[in-house]
């Protein structure tokens, strides 16, 4: 954590870390790659995510048969997804957009909760402002316990793109 935190906001503290709260900057960076969860980041609490990344890919599940693909995304993705759907094809229809505060927390332990839970991926949409070194080590760490193609970090900014990329990765799962 002390390696991961963009503005300097832990520190040593004899055999813990602390963390001043005046400078940090709320990313989740740290409580994604604590593998003890001496550090939490509660927005939104854990128990309150993996039940609505239940609901969602049951939901999904039972009305269309087959398993739903899962888009974590910020608010600089609601934007592009909603571009996307007012002029251009919009977002494939088995990919379920989910809106997070701050995507950077969103890490190993949540990636595998949404393949345990029945999504056959996950797609992380950054946003130009996102810390991107926790995601790549979390997303590297699920794949290598969950398998290979099964977590996506898609870094881009243009809304036409993103949709070629969701509906690429669609066509070479078919």
């Amino acid at each position: 954590c002390l390696d991961i935190c963009p503005t300097g906001a832990i520190l040593p503290d004899g055999d813990q870390v602390a963390i001043d709260p005046a400078i940090c900057a709320g990313c989740g960076a740290c409580a994604a790659l604590c593998p003890s969860t001496a550090i939490t980041y509660d927005d939104p609490p854990l128990s309150h995510l993996v039940s609505r990344l239940q609901v969602l890919a049951g939901t999904y599940s039972s009305s269309a048969g087959n398993a739903p693909r899962l888009l974590v995304h910020e608010k600089h993705g609601a934007e592009m997804i909603r571009l996307s759907a007012r002029f251009g094809r919009g977002l494939p229809a088995d990919v379920i957009p989910f809106e997070l505060e701050v995507i950077s927390g969103f890490g190993h332990a949540e990636m595998l909760a949404a393949l345990a839970l029945g999504f056959s991926d996950v797609t992380i949409l950054l946003a130009p402002t996102t810390e991107r070194d926790a995601l790549t080590r979390e997303s590297v760490l699920c794949e290598a316990i969950a398998g290979s193609g099964r977590v996506t970090l898609l870094d881009e900014s243009d809304p036409d793109r993103m949709c070629d990329a969701l509906y690429a990765a669609e066509k070479q799962e078919n």
